[in-house]
């Protein structure tokens, strides 16, 4: 059985559902965070039927691709540096999260000029700067062959380590 991350587009999102390839069509598999587990989620007969359940559930107008890697899904999304992906505030990524490696936040004056209030470093070394720290979230995550998730909020960015399921 082989088992696909599914990312529909535009505006890239990878979904909570996986799809499993069986002998006579699709199994759906909703990841349920609160649980850490994947469930039941459907059934579907063909690749046509799965794509069309896919968009009834998340838009029409939407491309849907089975990636059937991690890093295959990956890569619609902006991964700057590399093993570093970024998504915004409302961007659908979904997948087990690990421990928080970074965490700041900003703000402006009254001048315009950009200053950090809170700046929150987990792993070894210090860096000097958020573009510093991307840097160094990229080298530890290339080091150890690992992904790194950073969300862009408002004024604010989190970044954790994440695991493929």
């Amino acid at each position: 059985m082989k088992r696909y991350y599914i990312v529909v587009e535009p505006t890239p999102q990878l979904l909570c559902e996986r799809a499993i390839e069986t002998n006579t069509g699709y199994l759906l598999h909703a990841y349920e965070p609160e649980i850490n587990a994947f469930v039941d989620s459907g059934y579907v007969d063909s690749l046509e039927s799965l794509e069309l359940a896919i968009k009834a559930r998340y838009g029409f107008n939407k491309s849907v691709h089975l990636a059937s890697s991690f890093e295959e899904a990956v890569k619609h999304f902006n991964v700057s540096p590399p093993r570093v992906i970024n998504v915004a505030r409302y961007d659908v990524f979904c997948i087990r999260k690990g421990d928080v490696l970074f965490h700041a936040k900003w703000d402006y004056d009254a001048e315009g000029e950009f200053f950090i209030k809170q700046f929150k470093w987990q792993l070894d070394g210090e860096p000097k700067s958020i573009d510093e720290a991307f840097e160094m979230l990229s080298n530890y995550a290339e080091k150890y062959n690992r992904w790194v998730m950073s969300r862009h909020l408002l004024r604010e960015v989190v970044a954790y380590e994440v695991h493929p399921n």
